[in-house]
C-alpha cells in the first residue's frame, strides 16, 4: 500500500479549527449580546410597565374615590330620618318640601361627582324622585331589574352590577347601576330603593383627553368590559384575551402579534375588584430598542473578526506537530515499523507523539501475545470437547449395562437402566432450549418409575391437563425438579408413600401448572399462595436450592409476570404453582 495523499487545505486541522473558532465566536457573541439585549429589553419593558401601573393606580384611586363618594351618599340618604319621613308620608311625591329636599340631595351628588349620570328613588307606595337623566316614566323597568338582581347576585342591602341600561333616556346599551334598599327607620320595613346609574366614560373620557388619548379599558370582576372607546364592546371580553386571567393587584404582559402587538398593563380596584387596563402599543413602548439593536450588531461583528484572527494564529501552532504525526502514521501504514516522530512540545500533542513511539516499539510484543492467546483458546476448545465426551461415555456405558441385564434375564435392572438412559438422553439434548408440556409429562414417567422402584411402588401419580394445553411450549426440565422436590421433601418423610398430582389450567394471559402432594408440608404454614422469593433464605433451606433455581429460570424467561408460588399446610401437603405467561 502506497503513501496516502496529502490532505487538501480545506480538510486540514488548521482550517477546521479556524472554522470552528469562527462559528464558536459568532455563536458565543450572539448568545452573550443576545442575553444582554434581552436583559435590556426586559428592563425597558419593566420600566414601561411600572410607569404605566403607577399612572393607572393614580387614575384608579380617583375612580375609587368617586365610587366611595356615591356609596357614602347612599348610606347617608337611606339613614336620614328626614328622607325616610318624606318617603313614608301620605303626601304626593310632588309635595314641595319633600321634593325640594330630595332634589337638593341629588343635585349635590351630581355636581360633586362627574361619573353620576342619574339618580332615581322608587317606593313601594308609588312615589318616584329622579334627577340628572333620570325619568319618572321608567320606574316599572327599574323595579324589574331590582327584583332580578335581588335573585341573581349577592344582595346585602345594596349591590352594584353591569347590566342592560334600564334607563331608555340615556345613551348606551349598558350601564353600571347601584341599587340601595331603603327601609322605614321606625318599622324597619322595606319601603323602596334608590338607584344611581354611573357612566365611567364621563370620567375616563376626560382622562384620555388629557393623556394623549391613551387606550384605557375598565373591566368588572368577571373581566367583562364596562368602559371601552369602542362602545359596542361593552359587556363583552377584550378580543383575543377571553381566557386571560388578571391575577394579582397589578401587573403587565404581552398581547397580540405583529402590528397588533401591545403591552397590557392593569391594576385592580380595592373597592370594587374591577380592573383598569391600558393597552400600550409595542412600537411606542420600545422606541429606545432601535439604537440598542445597532450597537448589538456592531459588537457581534467586532468580536467575530478578533476571534478569527486569534484562531488562525492558534490553529497554525497546533496543526504543525499534528501534520508531523500524520506523516509518521502514513509511513507505518506502509509497513515501516522503524518510524519515530520527534515532537518536543509538552502538551497533549507531544504526549501523543511519545505514545506513538511507544506503540511502535510494542507492536511486535502485541503480535506475540496474540499468538499465545490463540494457542490458549485452542487448548480451551479441546478441553470443552472432552467435557462433552464424558456424559456421552456415561450414557453409552449405561446402555451397555442395560443389554447385559437383558442377556442375563434381570428385567428389573434393565427397566431401571432403560428409564435412566431416557432421562440422560433428554437432559443431554441441548439442541433446543424449549420443549412442550406433553414432552415434559412424558419425561416424568421414567423418573417416577425409578422412584417407585426405590419406594416399593408407594407413590401414586396422576395428572389433569386439558387437551389443548399439551402443546404449550415451556423451558426444558422445568417440571422434573418440582416433582423431585415434592417426593424428597413431602413424601419421603412419610416413607415414600402418598399421592402426587399435576394440574394445569389457563386464563387469557397465563398458564398455571400445579404440582400437588399430600406429604408433610413445609415446617412453616403458608395458608395462601406465597411468592417463592418471599421465603428469602429460609425458603432456600427448606424448599431446596432447586426450587430457587426454578423460580429464577421462570423469571429470566417470562419476566416478573412469571414465577413460582407455594401453598403449604403442615402434615397436609404442598402445592407448587408455576405461572408462565403466554
Amino acid at each position: 500500500m502506497g503513501m496516502g495523499k496529502r490532505i487538501s487545505l480545506f480538510n486540514t486541522i488548521q482550517m477546521k479549527i479556524m472554522l470552528f473558532s469562527a462559528m464558536l465566536s459568532i455563536v458565543s457573541s450572539i448568545l452573550i449580546t443576545g442575553y444582554y439585549y434581552n436583559s435590556a429589553k426586559d428592563t425597558i419593558i419593566e420600566n414601561v410597565g411600572e410607569a404605566a401601573i403607577e399612572n393607572l393606580e393614580s387614575i384608579n384611586i380617583a375612580f375609587d374615590n368617586r365610587l366611595e363618594n356615591v356609596i357614602s351618599f347612599l348610606r347617608y340618604f337611606v339613614s336620614s330620618y328626614s328622607v325616610s319621613s318624606v318617603l313614608t308620608s301620605e303626601k304626593p311625591y310632588y309635595d314641595t318640601y319633600g321634593a325640594k329636599l330630595i332634589s337638593s340631595l341629588f343635585k349635590t351628588l351630581i355636581l360633586s361627582n362627574d361619573m353620576v349620570d342619574s339618580i332615581t328613588v322608587c317606593t313601594e307606595n308609588g312615589k318616584t324622585y329622579a334627577e340628572g337623566n333620570g325619568n319618572y316614566m321608567y320606574q316599572s323597568r327599574l323595579w324589574e331589574e331590582f327584583y332580578r338582581l335581588e335573585k341573581e347576585v349577592p344582595f346585602n342591602n345594596w349591590c352594584m352590577a353591569l347590566q342592560e341600561n334600564p334607563n331608555p333616556y340615556i345613551g348606551g346599551d349598558y350601564a353600571v347601576s347601584i341599587y340601595y334598599v331603603i327601609y322605614n327607620l321606625n318599622s324597619l320595613e322595606r319601603i323602596g330603593f334608590i338607584n344611581v346609574i354611573i357612566k365611567p366614560e364621563l370620567f375616563l373620557d376626560r382622562i384620555r383627553e388629557h393623556t394623549d388619548n391613551r387606550k384605557i379599558i375598565l373591566l368588572d370582576e368577571d373581566n367583562n368590559i364596562i368602559y371601552h372607546d369602542d362602545y359596542s364592546l361593552t359587556g363583552n371580553k377584550i378580543p383575543g384575551m377571553e381566557g386571560r386571567a388578571f391575577s394579582g393587584k397589578n401587573g403587565y404582559f404581552a398581547y397580540g402579534e405583529g402590528q397588533e402587538e401591545a403591552f397590557v398593563v392593569f391594576t385592580k380596584s380595592e373597592v370594587t375588584e374591577w380592573k383598569l387596563v391600558e393597552l400600550i402599543p409595542y412600537d411606542s413602548a420600545m422606541r429606545n430598542l432601535e439604537s440598542l439593536r445597532i450597537w448589538t450588531v456592531c459588537i457581534i461583528v467586532g468580536i467575530t473578526m478578533i476571534c478569527i484572527l486569534l484562531s488562525y494564529a492558534v490553529s497554525a501552532r497546533i496543526s504543525r506537530p499534528v501534520q508531523k504525526l500524520n506523516d509518521a502514521m502514513l509511513r507505518v501504514s506502509d509497513g515501516d515499523y522503524n518510524t519515530t516522530v520527534a515532537i518536543y512540545s509538552k502538551d497533549e500533542i507531544g504526549q501523543l507523539g511519545n505514545t506513538f513511539n511507544i506503540m511502535i516499539n510494542k507492536i511486535q510484543e502485541l503480535i506475540s501475545e496474540i499468538y499465545k492467546t490463540e494457542q490458549k483458546k485452542h487448548r480451551s476448545d479441546i478441553v470443552a470437547l472432552q467435557a462433552q465426551i464424558n456424559p456421552h461415555f456415561l450414557y453409552n456405558t449405561l446402555n451397555s449395562i442395560h443389554w447385559m441385564a437383558v442377556i442375563h434375564g434381570i428385567p428389573s435392572i434393565s427397566e431401571m437402566i432403560n428409564a435412566l438412559v431416557k432421562i440422560l438422553r433428554y437432559s443431554l439434548d441441548s439442541s433446543e432450549m424449549m420443549s412442550s408440556l406433553e414432552t415434559e409429562i412424558e419425561m416424568l414417567e421414567p423418573y417416577l418409575f425409578i422412584q417407585n422402584v426405590r419406594y416399593n411402588k408407594g407413590i401414586e401419580f396422576e395428572y389433569v391437563i386439558p387437551e389443548q394445553m399439551y402443546r404449550f411450549p415451556i423451558p426444558r426440565l422445568l417440571l422434573q425438579p418440582l416433582v423431585e422436590n415434592a417426593i424428597s421433601h413431602g413424601l419421603k418423610p412419610k416413607g415414600g408413600n402418598g399421592n402426587l398430582r399435576i394440574e394445569c389450567f389457563q386464563d387469557e394471559a397465563r398458564i398455571y401448572i400445579d404440582v400437588i402432594d399430600n406429604g408433610v408440608g413445609f415446617p412453616k404454614e403458608y395458608m395462601k399462595f406465597t411468592p417463592f422469593e418471599e421465603l428469602s433464605v429460609q425458603g432456600k433451606e427448606e424448599g431446596g436450592i432447586g426450587l430457587y433455581n426454578i423460580n429464577e429460570r421462570i423469571k429470566l424467561h417470562y419476566g416478573q409476570q412469571g414465577g413460582l408460588l407455594i401453598k403449604s399446610t403442615k402434615e397436609s401437603g404442598t402445592v407448587l404453582r408455576m405461572i408462565l405467561s403466554k
